[in-house]
């Protein structure tokens, strides 16, 4: 509960950047299914922000319906853990209801067990005085003096006495061997298999990641390229292979072995002549590139027909390809980023918005709103 109350006091005291970002981290880490939602506000807010900072005069009431919101959502949030507890408690004291009757079960079982034994010693020995008497009385009779031949003792063996209670979890323990006698016990062993569903972003799909000097992209085609903290790369990798938590990469020219590793949270790096070893840590993963970090975007154009957005490296261009394009390629500039998008600028009244949330490219007219152009196919 601590960090809903932390979110709660940022709205209180008007810091709502800080109120969404720690909302979207939070969703995020419980897989609550409220995190899209908290993205969605997160994008408004700061368009909302950016209009602001542009000059465009903002409502306060639009402000005010996303605060309302992210209440709204911690009020949900709250009911579910109260609700969560009071099923975990429930569970917890029917269970130890059950123990207590099973030990009370247990207790009268030995005890009439004990019983049982008690009540039957008289009549044990009772049988074992008759049998003495009897083997008395038979040699006594006899009278000779001389020995009886008895012969050979006669050892008899009993094979395949066995407890085999029919499972598919049969344990062998022990077979236990005297003279004349082989008894085979077996021990029922019940094992129970958790199924552990695989994290949400993990070595089957991850495509993006980010480590302390910068980031791993997957270019698409088998490609990877390594990049520095400003995005500027470095080195290409071929994927030899995934997973369930790694990503097997090579840099044949160099030799070099990449394995970031999600489970770790490292990445492995090893050489011809250096053993596997942790070369960084894992900041963060990514089934797609965001807005944060993309640097080409793909776009369906019709007729299966491709366009693209490509960022120039180290600039704030960005050039459109479009096969119906006159004068192609044609040139914008970034003028913003958010987590989800970039907003580019053409310079002659029109902004486009590069939407890897809702997977569309976007354009609008100076004053009105945005909407949608093509649909996203890809993004780097």
């Amino acid at each position: 509960m601590e960090i809903i109350e932390k979110i709660r006091n940022h709205i209180a005291k008007g810091e709502t950047e800080n109120a969404i970002k720690l909302l979207v981290d939070y969703t995020n880490d419980t897989q609550s299914p409220k995190h899209d939602e908290a993205v969605l506000l997160s994008g408004q807010f700061k368009q909302w922000k950016r209009q602001a900072n542009l000059g465009v005069e903002q409502s306060k009431s639009d402000l005010r319906r996303i605060e309302m919101s992210i209440l709204n959502i911690l009020q949900e949030k709250k009911a579910i853990k109260e609700e969560e507890e009071k099923t975990v408690a429930a569970i917890e004291t029917a269970s130890a209801r059950k123990i207590a009757s099973a030990s009370a079960s247990t207790s009268k079982t030995i005890s009439s067990s004990e019983s049982k034994k008690s009540s039957s010693k008289p009549l044990l020995l009772g049988v074992l005085a008759l049998l003495l008497g009897a083997t008395g009385f038979y040699f006594f009779n006899q009278g000779s003096g001389e020995a009886i031949p008895i012969g050979d003792p006669v050892v008899t063996e009993t094979t395949g006495v066995t407890t085999t209670p029919k499972t598919n979890n049969e344990v062998p323990v022990a077979a236990i061997k005297t003279e004349g006698l082989t008894t085979k016990n077996t021990i029922t062993q019940t094992t129970s298999t958790v199924s552990n569903p695989l994290p949400k972003v993990n070595g089957r799909n991850v495509n993006f990641i980010a480590f302390g000097n910068g980031y791993l992209r997957n270019m698409g085609n088998g490609r990877w390229m390594e990049e520095d903290a400003n995005f500027k790369s470095s080195y290409e990798f071929r994927e030899e292979g995934r997973d369930d938590f790694s990503v097997y990469l090579v840099d044949k020219g160099r030799n070099v072995k990449l394995r970031p590793d999600l489970h770790t949270k490292k990445i492995m790096y090893s050489d011809s002549k250096t053993k596997e070893r942790v070369q960084y840590d894992i900041k963060e993963v990514f089934t797609s590139v965001k807005g944060a970090h993309v640097k080409k975007v793909v776009y369906n154009h019709g007729s299966g027909k491709e366009g693209s957005f490509a960022k120039v490296p180290n600039t704030k261009t960005w050039l459109e390809s479009n096969p119906d394009l006159i004068n192609a390629p044609k040139q914008f500039t970034e003028i913003d980023r958010d987590e989800w998008s970039v907003y580019l600028d053409d310079g002659g009244g029109y902004e486009i918005a590069l939407d890897l949330y809702q997977k569309k490219i976007k354009i609008k007219e100076e004053g009105k709103e945005f909407g949608a152009l093509y649909d996203v196919s890809k993004a780097y």
